[in-house]
């Protein structure tokens, strides 16, 4: 398994522990108030330090145990990030036009942020899902 590979691993552990502990917080939040006086804001900010902190030691960590093959990447690399962040684009954009249609019916903010947050965080996900594919299943 590559260096590459590895991250990808990596960035996608640290998005699904960040992000799902973000989603728990806000539902309990969500089920015990109105969506309109959930205070998401600092939590948004709170879950990009740990997922940060998470990445960092993550990258810190692949890169000490084989220094070598650091930061190498190779033509298969390149093509198999540029078809993730195909499928990524796809679901950020699906979620942009979401987040376009809730604010023009006026949905209230609480909403509209989560639409774009999940696109961002999902489109994230399935690109690191699919490099992890392409990578089990080679290009």
């Amino acid at each position: 398994m590559g260096f590459q590979e590895k991250s990808n691993i990596v960035m996608l552990t640290a998005l699904a522990v960040a992000y799902g502990w973000y989603g728990i917080q806000v539902f309990r939040l969500a089920t015990d108030e109105p969506v309109s006086e959930v205070m998401y804001q600092p939590l948004i900010l709170i879950v990009v330090v740990p997922l940060v902190v998470i990445a960092t030691i993550g990258h810190i960590v692949i890169s000490a145990l084989d220094p070598a093959e650091a930061d190498s990447s190779d033509e298969r690399d390149r093509e198999i990030a540029r078809r993730g962040s195909v499928v990524g684009g796809w679901i950020v954009s699906i979620a942009a036009f979401g987040a376009l249609l809730a604010a023009m019916a006026e949905i209230t903010h609480f909403w509209i942020a989560h639409v774009i947050l999940a696109g961002l965080v999902i489109g994230e996900l399935a690109d690191g899902a699919w490099r992890l594919i392409l990578y089990r299943r080679g290009i």
